[in-house]
């Protein structure tokens, strides 16, 4: 009977929340080529998931040497503990995924063109210690099939560089068909973000001249409306035309893929 309540004590503490952080912590961080070479990489789900979630991964190496990656759609490496995205390392996907999930991690730092080669309808950067959001992280990236929402709400952000986002514009594309293919931007998600600096003329060149949501902090977007001279009637007329064309299935920000 003792030996039972003993087996029981430990079950129930196994369990536990408690457990789960006590175990965590005796884990190793791991790069993603670590996880193929002890055959510990989960297998892509029938829908096309391959869920990586709180694996402790730090780095992404071993990426691309990812079995039957282009058959990935969704790709899941939330909650574990990266800290940049290197460029290029997304390349050879095909362009079959249309979601990546990068939030909560501990990212810092995105090379220019990390995305290069991707056509995603949704990226999420969310909670993170990004502290700056530059021009050419996006380079190379939805050159056709799909508008993506970016999601970058809940870092460090502060400041905002006035090309940055442009490169997703259909005024990036080379000539009159490739901008005719081109989709692009549909909104940007910068919530959470109280002491951004948002410049006026990308806010005016990506809400007014291309329709894409701009979603800043109340006070952010009061300094960045401050610094310019743009009539206010013009631009409400825009965002009303722009909130009738996004419908909330097509906007909405879905549940994320595989939230827990």
């Amino acid at each position: 009977m003792r030996k039972l309540l003993v087996v029981l004590s430990i079950l129930a503490f196994a369990g536990s929340a408690q457990a789960k952080r006590f175990w965590q912590r005796g884990q190793k961080a791991v790069s993603v080529q670590d996880l193929i070479d002890t055959k510990k990489l989960p297998a892509i789900g029938f829908d096309g998931t391959l869920d990586l979630r709180g694996l402790h991964i730090n780095s992404l190496v071993g990426l691309q040497n990812i079995p039957k990656k282009e058959d990935i759609t969704v790709l899941n490496l939330s909650n574990n503990e990266l800290t940049d995205v290197p460029a290029w390392m997304f390349r050879r996907f095909n362009g079959h995924m249309w979601a990546l999930v990068l939030r909560n991690n501990k990212i810092k730092r995105i090379d220019r063109g990390a995305f290069r080669d991707l056509n995603l309808k949704w990226l999420w950067l969310n909670n993170n210690e990004l502290e700056k959001v530059e021009s050419g992280w996006f380079k190379g990236m939805n050159q056709a099939q799909h508008q993506v929402v970016l999601d970058l709400s809940n870092n460090k952000i502060t400041e905002v560089e006035k090309d940055a986002f442009v490169e997703l514009l259909p005024s990036a594309g080379k000539g009159m068909r490739e901008q005719r293919k081109y989709a692009g931007l549909q909104a940007v998600i910068l919530k959470g973000n109280p002491d951004i600096a948002f410049p006026a003329e990308l806010l005016k060149k990506l809400e007014q001249d291309n329709s894409v949501r701009v979603i800043l902090p109340q006070e952010a977007r009061a300094r960045s409306l401050g610094a310019t001279k743009t009539p206010l009637s013009g631009r409400k007329n825009r965002l009303k035309q722009l909130k009738k064309s996004i419908t909330p299935l097509n906007f909405q920000q879905p549940t994320e893929p595989l939230s827990e």
